[in-house]
C-alpha cells in the first residue's frame, strides 16, 4: 500500500472517529449535559489552530491537507449544525458564544504572554519558535471570526435547503459542504495571505473539508440508524412531510416546530390562515407600514345568499363552494398578501 493510500485511509478513519466521539458526547447530553461535548470542541480549535501552523500532508503535487483542519475545525461545524437540527437555535446561539467567547480570551492570553519572547531575560526552549507563535495567533484570530461568519450561514443555508429537500441528512451534507467551501476561501487567503501556491492550498482544504463532511453524515446516517432508532422511529411516526419516507424524511426539531406552527395558524378546511393568525399579524403589519411610511389594505369579502347553498343542496355542497372561493383567493394573491378565513362564509 502506497503511502498516499495510507494517509488517506488514516484521515478517513480518524474523521470518523472524531464524528463518532462527539456524537456519543452529544447522546450523553440526557445524562451530562452538553458541557463536555462544548468543552471537546473548545479544545479542539487551539488544537486545530497548533496542527495548521505545525506541518500539512503533500498527498501529489498539486494536493496539501493539513488533517487538523480538515477534520478538527470540519468537525466543528458538523456538530455545531447537528445540535441546531436535534436541538434548537438557543442552544446552538450558547455552543457559538462559548467556543468564540473561549478563542477571544485564549488569543489575547497568548499574545500578552507572548510578549515575554521579547525581553532579554526570555529563555526560549529548543520546542518555541516565536515566529510560529506569531503565525498562530494570527490563524486563530482570522479562524474565530470566520467561525462566527460560518455559523449565520449555517443557519441560512439549512433553513433554505430544508423547504426544498425532505432529507435531513442531504440538507444537512450540502449546508455543511457550501459552509466548508466559503470557509476554506475566506480563511487561507485571510490567513496565509500572501504566501505562494494560495490557490494550490484553497482546492486542496475544500477537496479535504468536503470529503471530511461526507465522512460525517455517513456516521451521521449510522447514529440515527442504530444509538437514536427509537428515537427516529417515533419521529417518523408523526412525520407529515409529503414523499417523505424512511430515515431520510426525518424531521429535525426546528422543521417539526415550524410544521406545527404553521398547522396551527391554518383553518382546517382552507388551509388560509384563520381568525387567531389575523389577529396577530394585523396590529404588526399595521406598525410596521406606520414606521416604513407604506400603506396597508385590508378587504373583506362575503359569499352573497350562502345560506341558500347550504338550504338547497346541503352543507357539503357548501363547503366546496368555500374552498373553492378560498384557492381562488391563494391563486390570486401575492407573495407579500395574507388570506385568512375570517368566519363562517
Amino acid at each position: 500500500m502506497s503511502e498516499v493510500l495510507w494517509q488517506t485511509l488514516a484521515m478517513v478513519v480518524e474523521a470518523a472517529g472524531t464524528a463518532a466521539i462527539l456524537l456519543l458526547l452529544f447522546r450523553l447530553r440526557k445524562w451530562f449535559g452538553m458541557a463536555p461535548l462544548y468543552i471537546t470542541l473548545g479544545s479542539f480549535q487551539h488544537l486545530q489552530t497548533s496542527m495548521v501552523g505545525a506541518f500539512s500532508l503533500q498527498l501529489s503535487p498539486d494536493i496539501m491537507i493539513s488533517p487538523g483542519s480538515a477534520i478538527m475545525f470540519s468537525s466543528t461545524l458538523f456538530m455545531m449544525l447537528v445540535v441546531y437540527v436535534k436541538e434548537d437555535a438557543a442552544e446552538m446561539r450558547t455552543l457559538v458564544y462559548g467556543i468564540v467567547l473561549a478563542n477571544l480570551v485564549i488569543g489575547t492570553l497568548v499574545a500578552v504572554l507572548g510578549r515575554h519572547l521579547e525581553s532579554d531575560l526570555a529563555v526560549v526552549g529548543s520546542t518555541v519558535d516565536p515566529a510560529l507563535l506569531a503565525s498562530n495567533l494570527r490563524i486563530f484570530s482570522v479562524g474565530t471570526a470566520v467561525l462566527f461568519i460560518d455559523v449565520l450561514l449555517l443557519i441560512v443555508l439549512f433553513e433554505r435547503l430544508s423547504r426544498f429537500i425532505s432529507s435531513v441528512l442531504l440538507a444537512t451534507f450540502l449546508t455543511l459542504a457550501l459552509v466548508l467551501v466559503f470557509d476554506t476561501c475566506v480563511f487561507i487567503f485571510g490567513a496565509f495571505y500572501p504566501a505562494e501556491n494560495l490557490v494550490v492550498t484553497i482546492l486542496s482544504g475544500i477537496l479535504a473539508k468536503v470529503g471530511a463532511a461526507l465522512v460525517f453524515i455517513v456516521v451521521l446516517l449510522c447514529y440515527f440508524r442504530f444509538v437514536e432508532k427509537q428515537q427516529h422511529e417515533a419521529t417518523a411516526a408523526d412525520r407529515t412531510t409529503p414523499g417523505a419516507t424512511g430515515l431520510f424524511g426525518m424531521l429535525s426539531y426546528r422543521q417539526r416546530y415550524d410544521l406545527l406552527r404553521e398547522q396551527v395558524c391554518r383553518d382546517p378546511m382552507t388551509q388560509l390562515y384563520n381568525r387567531g393568525f389575523f389577529n396577530d399579524t394585523l396590529e404588526r403589519v399595521i406598525a410596521n407600514a406606520a414606521v416604513d411610511k407604506s400603506k396597508v389594505s385590508l378587504l373583506l369579502l362575503d359569499v352573497d345568499h350562502f345560506k341558500r347553498i347550504n338550504d338547497n343542496h346541503g352543507h357539503a355542497e357548501g363547503d366546496r363552494v368555500i374552498i373553492a372561493l378560498a384557492n381562488v383567493l391563494k391563486t390570486a394573491g401575492r407573495a407579500g398578501d395574507y388570506v385568512y378565513r375570517y368566519g363562517g362564509e
